[in-house]
C-alpha cells in the first residue's frame, strides 16, 4: 500500500541489517554416512532456477552418450536450456527439440523410468502444470501429457520419483508430493502410470515447505534402511534447505541435516560417477545457490520405534559455528519426553515418558553474519499407538455381480495393524492384514458392511453398502435419489461417477447442464458448467439384460466469488510513533463500513493492560479528517447511534460493546481508492488496543482489495496480531507481507529488522515466512504479484517476510514477530490478488 505522509512520518531510520551472501547456482554432491553425517561439496556452476535434476548412466540418445545429468529449468519464456543435459564436467547441451514443446513456468520435477510403463522404456517423466490441472508428462524427446496427476482439475503437485520395487503400492509406481489445499502441508502419494491408473494420497506429512523428492533402494543410513524416499524442504525459520528421509510404507519422516543454503532439486546415484562415493554407497546430487558462510546444525537420525521401557538414550547435536545448542521437544508432539543436559561432551539425555511421535528440535541463536538455525528429528515411542486409525475411503456404496470376481480395498491412515469387514456377502472374504475384500459373490442382494481399521490405540469403523446384482439381471443404480453436486458452481470443474451393480456395459445421462458431458463407457459425468440453474437429469445404466434409470437433480450455482469482509489488528498502542494504525484500499464506490477502536471491553475478554480510553479518527488519502469518535454510543456531532451500531454488530458477527463504555466506533461510507486510513490515538496513555474494520453490506463490485496495520512490535503483548475474514463460495488468493527493513526506504526509522509472519486457521499454523526471497513462493512470484496489486517493492534479499496463499472462505489470523526477539516498527499487509 502507498501510505499517506501521516503514517510514514510517525517514526525515524533503521539499524543495520546482516544478510547471508549467496554465490551463483552450482551442482553440489552430498555424501551421507551410515549414521547420518552429511558432507556437502560444491561442484560446477549450473543454470539457475532448476526445477528438476536427474543422472542417467545409460545413453538416452540425446547426443551425449552415457553418464550425463539432465535438468529441467523453469523460465519466464521457454528457450534453449529449458531441458538440458550436462556432462559430469559441467558442460551443458540444450535440447531444442524438447524446449519447443515446453510452456513457461509450467514444469516441476524430473525422474527417469527404465521399464516400459506403456510409453516406451528409458524415458524421463515430469509434472506439467496447466490452467486446468496438473498432468504427468513424458519426454521422448518431445513432451507429451499422459494423464492427470489426481482427479481432473487437481493442482498442487510438485515432486515426482519412480520405483520399480513394490513399496506397498505396487511395482513400477510413481510417487509424488503435493501441497494440501487447506493447510499447505506436504502429502506423499502414489500414482499408477497406466492411462486408467489411479493416484492415492498415502500420508499427510504435517509440515509445509517440501520441494523435491527422490527414491533409492540403497540403505543410506542405518536408521532408515533400504527403499526410502528422501526429500528437500525449506526450513521456515532459517529459510535454508533440509535433507531428510521418508518411509513410503509407514510415513515416518526425519530430517538428516540442514544444508545451509537453498536447493531446489534432488537425485541419488549409487555409484561413483566422478565425485566420490559416500559411506552409504552413493551420493545425492542437488542444485542451488551455495551459501559460503551459512552455519549448519545436525544430529544423527534416531531409530524408530523406541520402547518406553528401554529407558533413556543420548542425542549429540552439533553446529558448524561451535556455538552452544539447546534441545527441546516440539510443541504438538503426540508423545512426551524429558530432556537433560548437555554434558561436557555436548550430549543430551532424552527419556521418553509417554507413547507417540516425539519431535526433537536442536537450535542455536547464531552470531553476527549468520542465520538462526534449527533441525528437527522425530522418533516413535511405543507402548500404545498414537491414535486410532481413520478410514479414508470416499466410496460408501459399491456394486457387484453374482458370479463375477469382486475386489475392494480399505484405506486408512495412522498405521493400522489389522482390518475387518462384517458381515460380507456370501463368497467374499477380507484379508485382515491388507484390508482387501475379494472373492466371487454368490447371491444377489444388498449388505450393510461395517469396515474396521485397528491399531494398538483402538478401532475406527465406517460403513459400506455392497449391492450384488443377479447374474442375469438388469443393473441397479446405487446412487439414485442423491444430489449430484450441491456445491457445483459456474466455471468450476466437476466430476461425478454413476455407481451401479450388474456390470453395466454403458451409461447415459440426459439432459445435462451446458458444459457437462458423460463418458458412456465409464459413467463419469465431467466438465465445467457454464450456466447457473437447476436441471432434472435422467441417468441410466445398461447391460445385456436391460436398463435402469432414475432422476438426479443437478443444481449449478452462480460463478464462484469471495471477498475480504473483515480485518482487525491487535497490538500495544501508545502515543506518537507507538500508535496502532490501520489502512485499507477500496475498489468501487459506496462501501459501507463499521470501524471500531476497542480498549476497555478487552478487559472483560481477559486482556490485561488494555487501552483505557481510545479515540478513533478516520483520514482521507491527503490527511483530511473524515470522521472521529470518542465514545461509541454517540457521534462526534452528538447524535445517539448506539442502537444502529448494536444492530450492525449483530449483523456482521462482532461482539457487543457495553452501553456507556469508552470504546470507540463509527459508521462511514467510502469510495474507490486508497483514500482512508484509521488510527487509535491513545490520549497520552499506553495499552492493548484492537482496531476492527467490517464491510457491512456494499454494492456488487465494491470490495476491500488491501488491508494493513502498522505498529511498534515488541515481545509478549506487543506482538502484532491481525485477523482476516474471507466470505463467499470460492477460495481467495492473497499476498500477505510482514514489512520491516523495507520501510526504511520510505522514511521510517526504528524498523523491525527481522519480521516473521505466521498464519493460523482455527489455532493451527498453516504457513509462515521469514525472509521473503527464501520462502515457499519464489522471489519472482512475490515481486510480480506485488507489482500487480500496486504494493511497493521489497529489496532483493531483505529480511522482510511474504507469503502467497490460497485460502478457503473462513477466519484467519496473522502474527508478526521478530526472529531474534527484537523490537521495532512493522507493517502487516493483506492484498486481494484477484
Amino acid at each position: 500500500m502507498k501510505f499517506p505522509s501521516l503514517i510514514l512520518s510517525a517514526v525515524a531510520a533503521i539499524a543495520g541489517l546482516s544478510t547471508v551472501q549467496l554465490r551463483a547456482d552450482k551442482m553440489a554432491s552430498i555424501a551421507v554416512s551410515s549414521t547420518g553425517v552429511v558432507t556437502l561439496t560444491p561442484q560446477w556452476a549450473i543454470g539457475s532456477s532448476l526445477s528438476g535434476f536427474k543422472f542417467a548412466s545409460q545413453d538416452l540418445s540425446y547426443g551425449g552418450g552415457p553418464s550425463n545429468f539432465y535438468s529441467m529449468t523453469a523460465l519466464t519464456t521457454p528457450t534453449a536450456g529449458a531441458f538440458t543435459y550436462y556432462g559430469i564436467t559441467g558442460t551443458s547441451t540444450p535440447q531444442p527439440t524438447v524446449n519447443a514443446g515446453l510452456t513457461a513456468n509450467s514444469y516441476s520435477a524430473l525422474t527417469l523410468a527404465a521399464p516400459d510403463l506403456g510409453y516406451g522404456s528409458n524415458h524421463f517423466y515430469t509434472i506439467h502444470h496447466t490452467s486446468i490441472g496438473d498432468y504427468l508428462s513424458v519426454i521422448k524427446p518431445a513432451v507429451s501429457d499422459l494423464k492427470t496427476m489426481g482427479a481432473a482439475g487437481s493442482t498442487g503437485y510438485f515432486g515426482l520419483t519412480f520405483s520399480a520395487t513394490d513399496l506397498g503400492s505396487g511395482a513400477n509406481i510413481f510417487y509424488y508430493l503435493r501441497a494440501d489445499p487447506n493447510t499447505g502441508f506436504g502429502i506423499l502419494g502414489s500414482l499408477v502410470p497406466a492411462q486408467g491408473g489411479v493416484s492415492a494420497d498415502l500420508f499427510n506429512l504435517g509440515i509445509a515447505g517440501f520441494n523435491a523428492l527422490a527414491y533409492t533402494s540403497t540403505a543410506i543410513t542405518t536408521q532408515y534402511g533400504a527403499n526410502q524416499m528422501y526429500y528437500l524442504r525449506l526450513d521456515p525459520i532459517t529459510g535454508f534447505t533440509i535433507l531428510g528421509a521418508l518411509s513410503p510404507v509407514t510415513g515416518k519422516m526425519g530430517d538428516i541435516a540442514n544444508l545451509g543454503s537453498v536447493y531446489s532439486t534432488l537425485d541419488f546415484d549409487v555409484g561413483d560417477i566422478g565425485f566420490g562415493v559416500g559411506t552409504g554407497g552413493g551420493n545425492f546430487y542437488s542444485t542451488g545457490p551455495i551459501n559460503a558462510t551459512g552455519q549448519t546444525v545436525s544430529f544423527a537420525a534416531m531409530a524408530s520405534p523406541v520402547a518406553i521401557s528401554a529407558g533413556a538414550f543420548t542425542v549429540s547435536p552439533s553446529a558448524s559455528s561451535g556455538l552452544a545448542i539447546a534441545l527441546t521437544v516440539v510443541a504438538g508432539s503426540t508423545g512426551t519426553a524429558s530432556i537433560s543436559g548437555p554434558n561436557s561432551q555436548g550430549a543430551f539425555t532424552v527419556t521418553p515418558t509417554g507413547p507417540g511421535v516425539i519431535t526433537l528440535q536442536a537450535t542455536q541463536a547464531g552470531q553476527v553474519g549468520f542465520e538462526f538455525n534449527m533441525l528437527r528429528q522425530s522418533f516413535t515411542a511405543t507402548g500404545v499407538a498414537i491414535v486410532a486409525p481413520v478410514i479414508t475411503n470416499s466410496q460408501t456404496v459399491v456394486g457387484a455381480t453374482a458370479g463375477t470376481p469382486f475386489n475392494f480395498a480399505i484405506t486408512a491412515v495412522d498405521s493400522p495393524t489389522s482390518y475387518s469387514a462384517s458381515p460380507l456377502p456370501t463368497g467374499l472374504t477380507i484379508d485382515s492384514a491388507t484390508g482387501v475384500i475379494s472373492g466371487t459373490p454368490a447371491t444377489a442382494g444388498t449388505t450393510a458392511v461395517t469396515l474396521g481399521a485397528t491399531n494398538a490405540s483402538g478401532t475406527t469403523n465406517a460403513g459400506l453398502s455392497i449391492t450384488v446384482a443377479a447374474a442375469n439381471g438388469a443393473p441397479a443404480l446405487l446412487n439414485s435419489g442423491s444430489s449430484l453436486a450441491p456445491t457445483i458452481a459456474v466455471g468450476t470443474p466437476y466430476t461425478f461417477g454413476i455407481v451401479a451393480s450388474g456390470s453395466p456395459s454403458s451409461y447415459s445421462a440426459s439432459p445435462l447442464p451446458a458444459g457437462l458431458s458423460i463418458d458412456t463407457s465409464t459413467g463419469v459425468i465431467s466438465g465445467t458448467p457454464s450456466t447457473a440453474g437447476t436441471t432434472p437429469v435422467t441417468i441410466g445404466a445398461t447391460n445385456g439384460h436391460g436398463t435402469q434409470t432414475t432422476t438426479l437433480t443437478i443444481t449449478v450455482a452462480g460463478a464462484p466469488s469471495s471477498r475480504i469482509v473483515n480485518f482487525s489488528a491487535r497490538a500495544l498502542s501508545g502515543p506518537g510513533d507507538k500508535t496502532l494504525i490501520l489502512g485499507f484500499v477500496v475498489s468501487g464506490n459506496g462501501m459501507n463500513l463499521l470501524v471500531r477502536g476497542i480498549g476497555p471491553t478487552l478487559g472483560s475478554l481477559g486482556v490485561a493492560n488494555f487501552l483505557a480510553d481510545p479515540f478513533l479518527t478516520m483520514y482521507g488519502s491527503n490527511g483530511t479528517v473524515l470522521a472521529t469518535n470518542d465514545n461509541w454510543g454517540t457521534t462526534s456531532g452528538g447524535v445517539d447511534d448506539a442502537a444502529q451500531i448494536t444492530t450492525i454488530d449483530t449483523q456482521v458477527g462482532a461482539f457487543a460493546l457495553p452501553s456507556g463504555s469508552l470504546d470507540s466506533a463509527l459508521l462511514i461510507t467510502v469510495n474507490n481508492g486508497p483514500n482512508t486510513t484509521g488510527l487509535v490515538r491513545a490520549n497520552s496513555t499506553t495499552g492493548i488496543a484492537l482496531v476492527e474494520l467490517y464491510d457491512t453490506g456494499s454494492p456488487i463490485g465494491t470490495r476491500l482489495v488491501n488491508v494493513s496495520a502498522r505498529m511498534n512490535v515488541t515481545a509478549g503483548n506487543g506482538v502484532l496480531i491481525a485477523g482476516v475474514v474471507i466470505s463467499g463460495n470460492a477460495s481467495k488468493t492473497v499476498l500477505i507481507r510482514g514489512v520491516g527493513p523495507a520501510l526504511s526506504a520510505l522514511g521510517v526509522s526504528g524498523v523491525l529488522a527481522d519480521p516473521m509472519i505466521t498464519v493460523f486457521s482455527a489455532g493451527t499454523v498453516i504457513a509462515s515466512n521469514a525472509g521473503w526471497s527464501t520462502g515457499a513462493s519464489t522471489p519472482a512470484q512475490v515481486s510480480n504479484i506485488s507489482a500487480q496489486v500496486g504494493a511497493f517493492p521489497l529489496p532483493a534479499g531483505s529480511n522482510d517476510a511474504a507469503l502467497i496463499l490460497t485460502l478457503h472462505p473462513g477466519v484467519y489470523s496473522v502474527q508478526v514477530t521478530s526472529v531474534s526477539n527484537g523490537t521495532g516498527v512493522a507493517l502487516i499487509e493483506v492484498y486481494d490478488t484477484q
